[in-house]
């Protein structure tokens, strides 16, 4: 049985007491200032090339942007090889990457370079303003197609195939 031992006001959200969102399912906001509504917790926003999350969180792709969130297994998969969380993408030999694919954004994961799998993969991160991916087939795009979704991630963008 799961017991959560966090105060009130507070939930047990990767064995951390996080700040429950706020108002309602519809229009949920958080108390705590720099903090984004996620999975019903308060989280942090982070930088997936300097990540600095507590607790042992990892910073992760979100559909709000990148937050600072519970870390699951993590695994060794390398830019392209399949995975279903960030932390499986761990092997990556780059700055930063990301699990990407059908579930987690706009883009299939057959945008991916060297993907094989309909579900997600391991996909690099990458600088708008420079563009610069590691492989010459890889082209720096938003993660996002709709601006008002695509300004949660700034300059971020991720590494895929031009169509």
């Amino acid at each position: 049985m799961y017991h959560d031992d966090c105060e009130r006001g507070l939930h047990c959200f990767g064995g951390i007491c996080v700040m429950n969102c706020q108002c309602s399912i519809v229009e949920p906001h958080c108390a705590l200032e720099g903090t984004s509504c996620f999975a019903s917790a308060c989280l942090a926003p982070c930088d997936p090339f300097n990540p600095e999350c507590p607790g042992g969180f990892q910073c992760q792709f979100t559909y709000l942007g990148f937050l600072c969130h519970a870390p699951s297994d993590p695994g060794s998969a390398g830019l392209g090889d399949p995975c279903m969380h960030n932390d499986d993408c761990l092997g990556a030999p780059v700055a930063a990457a990301q699990c990407f694919g059908y579930f987690s954004g706009f883009w299939p994961a057959s945008r991916v370079p060297g993907c094989t799998d309909d579900y997600g993969c391991c996909m690099e991160l990458c600088h708008l303003s420079d563009g610069v991916c590691s492989r010459p087939d890889a082209v720096c795009l938003p993660l996002y197609e709709y601006p008002e979704v695509a300004d949660c991630f700034g300059d971020i963008g991720g590494c895929l195939l031009p169509q």
